[in-house]
């Protein structure tokens, strides 16, 4: 790349607007934490009602660190919302600008394929070595989202295999998660589709190796493929988002 190329150009970083943006901020009912799954979903169709009244969207603006000089804004759903059909359909409209900007990060870090059907996380280069992945599973999504996850240190038990006593400090580095969400319609609108979320697939892109220290041995264990941390239940919807 030359040198005076900019690394993501800055028309890529400043999202579109969206004529709903200004309605987000509204009141909406909220859902317990300990809701099961059939009383979330009445929930949220109460709250799906409220979003279509109202026009609520059910995505917000976010900036995220991924350019030197500025932040990336991207668009990403919101807890314990519905996507309305124009989100949906702006989502679909910020495709083109949202992959350019993933094709960066690919290149950029350390990048894994991850899913639940795959016995392992594949390492991926290119945008190209995605589609060509996810193709093998005749896979198919509706929009892109990126998310990023700040760096973390976590008290955690050492890896079971390390034979390293119980206990380690383990260095989780930042990392961006570039989801290849598909979702289903639910009330009029749309909901990240958990009949299918075996089969949701996300790219990895860490900006190093994490790592553990263990507390009884001093020894360093270096994770080869870029694991989250223990318990880590972030979603494609954003870091706070339960699962759909």
């Amino acid at each position: 790349m030359p040198l005076n190329k900019p690394y993501i150009l800055k028309a890529l970083c400043i999202a579109p607007e969206y004529h709903l943006a200004a309605n987000v901020t509204k009141e909406l009912p909220t859902i317990a934490a300990d809701r099961t799954k059939s009383e979330y979903l009445d929930s949220l169709a109460e709250i799906s009602a409220f979003q279509f009244f109202q026009s609520i969207p059910g995505i917000q603006k976010t900036e995220i660190p991924a350019h030197s000089t500025y932040p990336v804004e991207v668009w990403q759903l919101i807890p314990d919302r519905i996507l309305l059909p124009e989100d949906q359909e702006f989502l679909k409209r910020d495709h083109a600008r949202i992959s350019a900007i993933a094709e960066k990060l690919i290149w950029l870090g350390q990048s894994w394929l991850s899913s639940a059907i795959l016995d392992q996380k594949l390492p991926v280069h290119t945008w190209e070595d995605v589609l060509e992945a996810i193709g093998q599973y005749d896979y198919s999504f509706d929009f892109l989202g990126i998310v990023y996850h700040p760096a973390q240190l976590i008290f955690e038990p050492c890896p079971p295999e390390s034979d390293q006593g119980p206990d380690c400090w383990s260095v989780y580095p930042p990392r961006w998660d570039i989801c290849l969400t598909k979702t289903r319609t639910f009330n009029g609108g749309y909901i990240v589709d958990e009949s299918s979320s075996r089969y949701h697939f996300k790219v990895e892109v860490w900006a190093g190796r994490p790592f553990s220290r263990s507390l009884q041995t001093g020894m360093i264990l270096q994770d080869p493929l870029g694991s989250a941390p223990a318990g880590d239940r972030s979603t494609c919807s954003g870091p706070d988002m339960k699962a759909s």
